[in-house]
């Protein structure tokens, strides 16, 4: 059972501020050092006499080995552990009372960082929703990716195009300059919007190293993955930017749920979610387990307003997941449009549609010998 705050702790930290040892110490208290060292470790009780003794050794008030601050410690403590990301602990408030007695300055260190979460988390669910609501944000995004589209157009033209005469290349790298300028007032802009939201740092490359040191940290989180884990299943997914922090807090929820961490790895600016599923494919069910959990983080995305790819496409893994984002007329019309393109089923046969229909509702269907293709799929 735990007991009220308790001092030993504090006597603790003032024999070492006063730079005393605990065998000097236990015999001026009349006491032997094991004990002691029990009373500072809070597995004995400070007695009155001896409280005396050492506010008298150290010339301090008796007020300050109040336990008010303990009191004030373990509020902030139970506040911190309230949080829903801690539901399933089963800390109890015996347990952070014993802590508050055995470490008061870890429990302040833990304040502090729960404290600093909470004002990060604030900040960037008062930016997802400024991203989702906010029209002048919306438009410079937007502005930001046609000015790069374009520069890289025009860059494209001139690098494929070296017979291009002197006029024509001219105006060409006038639109480049002209589209580059714009484009650095569009990221200023947003910077600025970034540091009144609260961004922790800022940053544009200033030379061509300086890019590339940037885009190593995003390439090296594939290869860094694979060194904590054995395996990983990259998944794809694409959400409104708006909804990223509620869709990595039930990420987290999910990881839980399945028992597999997951490592986030994505680019946010355009809503686009790279969710690495960790496993290890020599463990029975992993694989299967991660397979699930992937299905319910592409799920998720559609729940939220988002969609099931955002690069990799559509294929087997997916397949089954489509009409959780279509309906069935949705399905039968692009099955259509396919059937008109790829009348003999040559185009990845198989892979994006959850049900085949016969030619007799959709187009043409080759049996050969008695043999439809694709037994394993369910048709209409």
């Amino acid at each position: 059972m735990a007991q009220g705050p308790m001092l030993g702790h504090k006597v603790r930290r003032l024999r070492r501020d006063r730079d005393v040892s605990q065998v000097a110490l236990a015999g001026q208290l009349g006491i032997s050092p094991s004990y002691l060292n029990l009373i500072e470790h809070n597995q004995r009780q400070l007695t009155l006499p001896l409280l005396l003794k050492v506010s008298r050794l150290f010339e301090v008030d008796l007020e300050a080995f109040s336990d008010e601050d303990e009191t004030r410690l373990l509020g902030d403590l139970i506040e911190a552990f309230g949080d829903p990301m801690f539901r399933e602990s089963g800390i109890e408030r015996d347990d952070l009372t014993d802590l508050v007695n055995a470490s008061p300055a870890a429990c302040r260190a833990i304040v502090d960082l729960y404290r600093a979460y909470r004002t990060a988390n604030d900040n960037v669910r008062g930016m997802s929703d400024r991203l989702s609501d906010d029209a002048f944000i919306s438009s410079s995004i937007h502005e930001l990716l046609t000015l790069l589209t374009s520069i890289r157009s025009f860059s494209e033209i001139l690098h494929d195009h070296a017979d291009m005469g002197a006029e024509e290349r001219q105006k060409f790298l006038g639109i480049i300059v002209s589209e580059s300028e714009r484009l650095t007032d569009a990221v200023g802009q947003l910077a600025e919007i970034a540091r009144g939201a609260g961004a922790v740092s800022v940053r544009a490359s200033e030379s061509e190293d300086e890019r590339l040191l940037f885009w190593a940290g995003r390439k090296a989180a594939f290869p860094a993955v694979g060194r904590i884990s054995p395996d990983y299943y990259c998944m794809d997914g694409t959400i409104p930017r708006g909804k990223l922090p509620i869709v990595l807090g039930r990420m987290r929820e999910l990881s839980e749920q399945f028992g597999l961490r997951v490592a986030n790895v994505f680019h946010a600016g355009d809503g686009n979610l790279h969710p690495l599923i960790l496993y290890d494919a020599n463990k029975p069910g992993e694989l299967e387990a991660a397979e699930q959990l992937g299905a319910e983080i592409l799920k998720l995305c559609v729940e939220v307003g988002g969609v099931l790819t955002g690069e990799h496409g559509v294929g087997v893994e997916k397949r089954d997941l489509m009409p959780t984002m279509f309906s069935e007329t949705d399905l039968q019309q692009q099955q259509r449009v396919k059937c008109a393109f790829d009348p003999d089923a040559l185009l990845n046969p198989g892979k994006m549609f959850p049900e085949l229909h016969r030619c007799a509702e959709l187009g043409r269907l080759h049996v050969h010998r008695g043999q439809l293709p694709f037994p394993d799929l369910p048709r209409f």
